[in-house]
């Protein structure tokens, strides 16, 4: 477990959450990113704040485990930027 100190530090800053979204998951086989979120907790919830980004794959179609996890189709993305 955490020490006193440790818990006032932790709650006293703030945290930055990234989270990735990809064509498939087969991170080896050049899955594109499609998505990128970034979330921050502030130390006060005034302070949080969230954005995300989406981008287009560059020819790369969603397989069907990917566009069930995070449900960004082919045509949305199409509209996209690029990630570079």
């Amino acid at each position: 477990g955490l020490t006193m100190r440790q818990r006032d530090t932790l709650q006293a800053s703030d945290l930055t959450v990234i989270d990735l979204e990809l064509t498939d998951l087969d991170l080896d086989g050049g899955g594109r990113v499609v998505s990128l979120g970034a979330v921050r907790l502030g130390a006060r919830p005034s302070d949080d704040l969230a954005r995300e980004w989406f981008f287009n794959p560059e020819g790369r179609k969603v397989d069907p485990d990917g566009l069930r996890i995070h449900g960004l189709n082919d045509e949305f993305l199409r509209a996209q930027k690029t990630f570079k």
